[in-house]
């Protein structure tokens, strides 16, 4: 099957070897085979030993007799092992009919392979290509490429679509590799590499890739930016022992199965925006230096980033549809992870059949970091516990599922609309001592944001933090009426004498003298009124101690208000 030509429209048919040989003779610069299909099987090393070309060097080959006809039959190849080229190679829309393979072969000068068909596959094993190469072809079987070298792969504007799996193993790749608009409906094995630059698998479909060293956990490979945006991978994605010292681009991109990452060091950012998780992503030792952002994707199955070092990343599900358990930080039970980034779920949906777990972060003497949940709708279940951080926000998020804390990052409000929001979230599940809790802290951040003209609006919640520490301390209130009622009375007495001594020992003091405590006790008690305020028809201590008593009274009577106000927090 021409996948390239279906007409069969070749310039030239290699369908004997004195074809080839007139093909390599007519070329004096370079060995340029345009249009043209290889129909036999060729062993190039037995045909040049036989009739010399200039610019192919036969290599040391041990000992391999001649092939039987019948097997060249049954199983054709286009053999070019052995061989250097020491004049540019390049095939352009060219197809072979037969396996095509390379082993232990130098191009001097790179080697071309554009617009071209392998209609059973091709293998390239110990090559060196010391100029610039090109992979464009289509292959209707699998391509195999181990242990080579090359200086540089150009594939731009090229097309690579491989019918089966595509290996690039234990290779040394001194430029970036340009995997774009591949197609692959295999796997994509990256195993073993070593670039000098990116990696960009782009725009491309991709049935499985693995990426990475796999026989030794011990060992790393470095690689730089890596692109897949836009990508479409139908299986499993594998990405092992990897240190990836530039930027991770996969907006857009489409993951249909799931995911591994395994013993990776992200030093940027990674950037999985617009994308489509439709299974798990599985992380194990991974750590994450720069932003972690899965931007507007659609996280259609769970995600775990417990095992995911984010110390001083950005991780952000700004936007995103989240469809699945997520889960962040550590297990319940283990120990608590370092966060000093931000974390960001502004605008995200969190799905009805959803739980969006935030766990252990940090400790209780040392927060740090920041969580914004601003404007998230909640159908499902967001759950925080153990979590310490500087700053945390939930304003303008609308809740019709839950929100359920252990009240922890309590002194990591600093806006009303959070703390309001976290209240009534409590209240929903009959947790009224978070409820007071956060009903405390809604009443302090609102009446620090009361302008002076609103004096009385903030007068009322200062006084009211004052009593009884916005209804959480009944200790407050007691201790807050005995002290209104005895500054008020102390006041009073002593305008009644013109602020003199009135008692015997002008040396002592007032709180020492049993006539006072006698007097006071009488006026703390509500019911003998104003007893005490008036004597043959006039106010005792002037207009000062007039209002001074009455305002003591007024304050008696708020305190105990407020006292039991604050015995009754749990009903």
């Amino acid at each position: 099957m021409d996948l390239m030509n279906p007409n069969n429209d070749f310039f030239k048919v290699v369908s004997s070897e004195n074809d080839l040989l007139e093909i390599l003779k007519e070329q004096s610069q370079e060995f340029k085979f345009l249009s043209v299909r290889f129909t036999i099987d060729i062993d190039l090393y037995a045909i040049v030993s036989e009739n010399p070309i200039p610019g192919i060097i036969l290599l040391e080959r041990k000992f391999r007799g001649p092939k039987p006809d019948m097997l060249k039959e049954l199983s054709p190849i286009f053999d070019c092992s052995d061989i250097q080229f020491d004049k540019p190679i390049s095939f352009w829309n060219c197809h072979f009919s037969m396996h095509t393979n390379f082993q232990n072969s130098i191009f001097k000068h790179g080697f071309n392979f554009r617009l071209s068909t392998f209609e059973n596959g091709l293998s390239m094993t110990k090559v060196i290509a010391e100029g610039k190469s090109t992979f464009g072809f289509i292959s209707s079987s699998s391509v195999m490429i181990m242990n080579c070298f090359f200086a540089v792969i150009d594939n731009q504007y090229s097309e690579l679509n491989v019918d089966g799996d595509f290996h690039i193993n234990n290779t040394t790749i001194n430029s970036e590799l340009n995997l774009y608009r591949c197609k692959i409906t295999g796997q994509l094995n990256l195993i073993g590499i070593k670039l000098n630059g990116n990696l960009d698998v782009s725009e491309a479909t991709i049935a499985n890739l693995n990426l990475g060293v796999f026989e030794d956990n011990t060992s790393r490979t470095e690689l730089q930016n890596f692109n897949i945006a836009y990508t479409e991978f139908q299986g499993n994605v594998q990405i092992r022992n990897l240190n990836i010292n530039g930027k991770v681009s996969g907006q857009g991109a489409v993951f249909k199965d799931n995911i591994f990452f395994t013993n990776l060091n992200f030093t940027n950012h990674v950037y999985l925006t617009h994308s489509i998780i439709d299974k798990p992503i599985y992380f194990d030792n991974v750590c994450a230096k720069g932003n972690f952002s899965f931007y507007g994707s659609t996280l259609n199955a769970d995600i775990r980033l417990t095992d995911v070092d984010f110390t001083n990343a950005n991780v952000s599900f700004t936007g995103s549809q989240i469809n699945a358990d997520l889960w962040i930080g550590s297990l319940l039970n283990e120990d608590s992870k370092v966060f000093n980034g931000k974390m960001n779920f502004q605008g995200a949906i969190i799905s009805a059949k959803s739980i969006v777990r935030v766990f252990n972060l940090n400790n209780p003497g040392s927060p740090a970091g920041e969580i914004k949940f601003s404007n998230v709708i909640v159908r499902g279940l967001v759950d925080v516990k153990n979590v310490y951080v500087s700053k945390i926000t939930f304003d303008g998020t609308i809740v019709s599922g839950n929100i359920q804390d252990d009240n922890s990052f309590r002194s990591a409000i600093v806006d009303r609309d959070t703390a309001r929001l976290l209240k009534h979230e409590a209240r929903k599940i009959n947790n009224i001592i978070s409820a007071l809790s956060y009903n405390k802290i809604e009443m302090k951040l609102h009446a620090d944001n009361l302008s002076i003209w609103k004096f009385t609006d903030w007068s009322m919640l200062k006084l009211n933090q004052i009593s009884n520490n916005y209804g959480s301390n009944w200790l407050w209130g007691a201790g807050f009426t005995i002290t209104c009622a005895l500054f008020c009375y102390s006041i009073f007495t002593l305008s009644i004498f013109g602020f003199g001594f009135f008692w015997e020992d002008n040396w002592s003091f007032l709180y020492t003298d049993s006539k006072f405590w006698a007097g006071f006790i009488n006026y703390f008690w509500l019911p003998t009124g104003f007893n005490e305020l008036t004597k043959n028809g006039v106010v005792q201590g002037g207009g000062a101690g007039g209002v001074t008593y009455i305002i003591g009274k007024i304050l008696i009577a708020y305190g105990i208000y407020q006292t039991v106000a604050a015995f009754r927090k749990y009903v």
